[in-house]
């Protein structure tokens, strides 16, 4: 069936207003698992460097996590790593520069039993 004539080219109007939308959600999607990815890897390596501290320097297990995390990062946001002893625990920070803020917190014991 032909369209009629005052619909010529509608499908491609459409196509042509429905594009920015549709690049914009991908967008938005793309950016979302990218920083859902970052957490989840930036949360797995801070518990590994805990872990690290119980057999080494705690300078030594920081610069293995900021290896680590600078080849997580696409481009080059800020990074910040802390670690903090206590009597039996020792408790590890990171803070990443994304829009908003990426701040995880974990402790463990010092020594384990």
């Amino acid at each position: 069936m032909k369209p009629h004539r005052s619909q010529a080219g509608q499908g491609i109007i459409e196509a042509l207003l429905s594009l920015p939308l549709l690049f914009l959600a991908g967008s938005i999607l793309t950016l979302l698992l990218y920083r859902a990815l970052v957490f989840h890897l930036t949360n797995y390596h801070l518990h590994e460097a805990l872990i690290c501290t119980q057999d080494a320097s705690i300078q030594l297990c920081q610069k293995e996590l900021d290896a680590r995390l600078s080849r997580i990062l696409i481009t080059q946001q800020t990074v910040s790593v802390r670690f903090q002893k206590n009597q039996d625990r020792i408790k590890g920070t990171v803070r990443i520069e994304l829009h908003p803020p990426l701040r995880i917190e974990k402790s463990i014991r010092r020594k384990l039993l």
